[in-house]
């Protein structure tokens, strides 16, 4: 019965993590094609040099959200801090999947 149980809360897990590595994906598709671009500043003009802009930019924003992310997961569980290995919260999953999804 345990066993069942457990698997299915794997796979009730992974549902989540595709669907927040797939919305992670879109929101920063969106963020690179429809809101960067009207912030291009001017030195960087050339069409060639615009990507390196918006990926700078994406990066910048994914890493300012993942940092303040981990530091609410370390707050509201103080068990991270000591064992990152047999500690399990959903919140810190899922910053797992929001991290890698980019």
């Amino acid at each position: 019965m345990k066993d069942s149980l457990d698997a299915n809360l794997v796979q009730m897990s992974t549902n989540y993590c595709l669907v927040y590595v797939a919305f992670s994906c879109a929101l920063f598709y969106r963020l690179s094609t429809h809101f960067l671009p009207m912030y291009i500043p001017f030195s960087v003009v050339e069409k060639n040099k615009q990507w390196l802009f918006k990926n700078i930019c994406n990066s910048f924003l994914h890493s300012t959200i993942s940092s303040i992310w981990i530091a609410f997961c370390l707050w509201n569980y103080p068990a991270h801090r000591y064992d990152l290995i047999n500690v399990y919260s959903n919140q810190s999953y899922l910053l797992i999947c929001f991290s890698v999804g980019k």
